[in-house]
């Protein structure tokens, strides 16, 4: 036989072979099944990488605790309209008290005190009703540099000081300014409401302040008033 015939024929056993086990290992769906259970991998760390994690927890509450815990929370402060703070007080006003009282000198009242009130921080248990005091108007709304004097016994009490027959603008009521020469009830509302909010005029020229009276209607009734 040549090498030829014995090549092919080698081959052909060769083929014959793998055939025949292809055929024997071919599945027939009949076969048990081995169920396998695969473990999942443990993470693990080494000794030194605990010891790391160890450090650095440690560093932590360290810090923490120099820290003094979580940053406290303050509330904002209240504002009110056109977002400004609201004022916890006015400027409370020191006043001078000077005459028949038994503590005369500088005394600093409340926010808003009034003559009244000057007069009994001078003298405790003063009567209010007293003829003396006639010339003072007990519920003005006193301003900070105020003095009061309080007149002695058998002194005159000046109704209108210093000018006799002068309207006094801190005493007058809305009523006793609209006999002034141009003013009527609503200018001397507006008079009066200026007056209790500055606590009271040191000038007459502060009468400008006020609408409806212009240099004209001042100088008309400049010489009628007095402060």
């Amino acid at each position: 036989m040549s090498d030829m015939g014995k090549k092919l024929g080698a081959a052909n056993i060769k083929e014959g072979v793998a055939g025949r086990i292809g055929e024997l290992t071919r599945p027939t769906g009949e076969e048990d099944l081995m169920h396998v259970r695969l473990e999942r991998p443990r993470l693990r760390l080494s000794r030194a990488q605990v010891a790391v994690a160890g450090f650095v927890a440690l560093l932590a509450g360290v810090a923490y605790f120099f820290a003094g815990g979580p940053e406290e929370v303050v509330a904002p402060a209240e504002v009110g309209v056109a977002g400004q703070a609201e004022p916890s007080t006015l400027a409370s006003p020191v006043v001078a008290v000077v005459g028949d009282v038994p503590t005369p000198g500088l005394h600093t009242l409340t926010p808003g005190a009034r003559v009244a009130d000057a007069l009994l921080a001078a003298s405790e248990g003063i009567d209010l009703t007293a003829p003396q005091l006639g010339g003072l108007n007990l519920a003005e709304r006193l301003s900070d540099g105020a003095q009061i004097r309080v007149p002695f016994p058998g002194e005159p009490v000046a109704q209108a000081p210093p000018g006799e027959g002068k309207l006094n603008l801190n005493q007058a009521t809305a009523e006793q300014l609209t006999a002034l020469k141009g003013i009527g009830p609503k200018t001397a509302e507006a008079i009066v409401a200026h007056r209790e909010a500055i606590g009271s005029f040191s000038s007459v020229e502060q009468l400008l302040d006020i609408q409806g009276i212009g240099p004209a209607k001042l100088a008309a009734i400049k010489e009628e008033v007095t402060v």
